[in-house]
């Protein structure tokens, strides 16, 4: 029993019992761990230790704090330091008194994992024989890494190291028991792959996958930090609140925490204005010192007439959040482009709804689940959402993306996604209007001028008369529309025949002599508020209007100017055809 305790075979421990052999200082303090002795008892076997080594056992309750062997690498010199408190006391906790072999901290970029972990690793270092970090920042392989490690851990030389990972990594492994080491490797997502679902990694870089799971799942006394903007896979499988291996997630810095890191940047404002400013960013702190010097340069330091100018997202925060975006897959984009559109929480089966390529449950939730490991997508009780500074980045890439389609009349985005959704609240309406809709057709006509955007608009309408088929879902046609009118364009004698018009906004809209013969007006919205709309068609020579409805009834309109004709009641359930 002691040596499946101990994790040490049989033969050892007798050897180590009829003293034809010394201990390790990790099998005396498992020893003492597993037998539950007192700081006392356990104070003197080290000093027996001691005795029979002549050398220092190691950090026993009653010895003084280790000297450690230090290589720090590439680690920032971190100067004062904020807040994190919190994070701080969790992390020390993990790996000083729960012993943790793996702990992982995760956040979006700009968070400040990098720093925070520097300041761990400052304030834990007297309990550590040796203390190295490393960033994977330029990829370096696995085998220069171990190398690295097992040379810094054990003196030996390069021309004495296994040629196998499999043994550089239980050679790293028999260091880690032997002595009480802190490896940190910063910048995780470096080997990482982009464009697949998080936590895969780069083709020839599989193998920092066996060495954190191994690090992991074996026993020592040493422990390996990570970094990374996204987790490796490894850690889903391991980790757990009272599993040696941890990770915690990293957000921004509160109101208190915020203000006291800009306090020596003399911007000025009042407390709403600070409030919001800290707010718009998300507490990011690398955004935070980014903006504070553009609002000290080009606003003479005043907040409120920084934010007046609603561009929030530039320069090294534009960068950074671009490089995150850009490792995404396709759908997870799509995914993030959506949560930016509805701008408030959204739930799975909401998505589903609103995405138009054929997608299995299964994809979708994996999809969801990457980018909320991403530290991109935050879950609540009602479903998912984003924070405030990457709903304002991916909303600017949006706008950009619909721009350079409508441009070259090449549409993608456009087609699949839609400018504002009709069936919204009216806030989160005029929200999409004001921060989708607006800066889109504003631009357009920067560029093009009225009648050029008018003429864009045209030609990809006739576009999609000439190569969609009536039966494939899109937003295009319910794009046009919705552009037209924010444009105050005539839509008299505009031909929509034969095409999905969907989240057009029709209410209080003009529509005489427009064409909408079989056209598929799935979730747009017309005259009046009524039950829900399980069927809407034209008729042939797009007059008249008629909707089955969840009141049970079904009504006719007059299409040119909206009148009612007629409402049919009777039916004795929903509507549907």
């Amino acid at each position: 029993d002691l040596a499946t305790e101990l994790d040490y075979d049989t033969s050892h421990i007798s050897r180590v019992e009829r003293s034809e052999r010394l201990p390790t200082r990790e099998y005396l303090q498992q020893f003492i761990q597993v037998l539950q002795l007192s700081k006392a008892e356990g104070a003197e076997i080290f000093d027996l230790f001691e005795q029979a080594t002549g050398t220092q056992a190691g950090p026993s309750p009653s010895q003084p704090k280790l000297t450690p062997r230090q290589d720090w690498g590439e680690a920032p010199d971190i100067g004062i330091f904020y807040g994190r408190q919190k994070e701080l006391g969790a992390l020390e906790k993990w790996i000083t008194q729960d012993h943790c072999r793996v702990v992982a901290l995760f956040g979006l970029g700009g968070m400040g994992k990098t720093t925070l972990v520097t300041k761990l690793a400052e304030q834990i270092q007297d309990e550590f024989e040796y203390v190295i970090w490393r960033s994977l920042r330029n990829v370096p392989s696995t085998m220069d890494i171990l190398s690295d490690c097992i040379q810094f851990f054990s003196d030996q030389q390069p021309g004495d190291l296994p040629e196998s990972v499999g043994q550089r990594i239980s050679l790293l492994i028999d260091n880690l028991r032997n002595h009480r080491c802190l490896l940190i490797l910063d910048n995780i997502e470096s080997i990482l792959q982009e464009g697949h679902r998080a936590g895969y990694y780069r083709e020839g870089y599989e193998t920092y996958g066996d060495l954190i799971r191994r690090v992991g799942e074996t026993r020592h006394q040493s422990c390996l930090v990570l970094t990374t903007r996204e987790k490796p896979g490894e850690l889903a499988s391991l980790e757990g609140e009272t599993s040696p291996v941890r990770s915690l997630q990293l957000y921004g810095l509160d109101q208190k925490d915020g203000r006291e890191m800009l306090q020596n940047r003399n911007l000025s404002g009042s407390e709403d204005a600070w409030t919001d400013l800290i707010h718009r960013y998300s507490g990011n702190p690398l955004a935070l010192k980014i903006v504070s010097e553009t609002v000290r340069e080009l606003f003479s330091s005043n907040i409120a007439d920084f934010l007046n100018e609603e561009t929030a997202i530039f320069g090294g925060v534009y960068d950074i959040l671009g490089q995150q975006f850009d490792r995404l897959s396709e759908l997870e984009q799509d995914i993030l482009y959506w949560l930016t559109i509805e701008r408030e929480d959204v739930t799975l089966e909401d998505l589903r709804e609103q995405i138009i390529r054929p997608i299995s449950s299964r994809d979708l939730l994996e999809a969801v689940r990457s980018l909320v490991q991403r530290s991109l997508v935050e879950t609540s009780p009602v479903g998912f959402t984003l924070q405030n500074v990457v709903m304002e980045f991916v909303t600017g890439r949006f706008i950009e993306q619909v721009y350079d389609e409508i441009s070259t009349e090449t549409i993608l985005l456009f087609h699949s996604h839609a400018l504002i959704s009709a069936q919204a609240k009216d806030y989160v309406r005029q929200s999409q209007i004001r921060l989708i809709l607006k800066p889109l057709v504003d631009w357009l006509q920067a560029q093009l001028g009225q009648e050029g955007t008018e003429d864009k608009l045209n030609k990809i309408l006739a576009g999609l008369r000439e190569t969609t088929n009536p039966q494939q879902p899109g937003y295009a046609g319910g794009n046009i529309l919705n552009m037209l009118i924010y444009l105050g364009s005539d839509i008299s004698n505009y031909d929509f025949s034969h095409l999905p018009v969907w989240q057009a906004y029709l209410r209080d809209v003009v529509l005489h002599d427009v064409n909408f013969a079989h056209a598929d007006l799935t979730k747009s919205v017309f005259m009046e508020t009524f039950g829900g709309i399980f069927s809407i068609t034209f008729s042939p020579d797009g007059k008249l209007l008629a909707a089955g409805t969840t009141d049970n009834e079904i009504r006719v309109w007059q299409a040119a100017d909206r009148k009612q004709l007629l409402i049919c009641k009777g039916h004795t359930g929903w509507v549907r055809s």
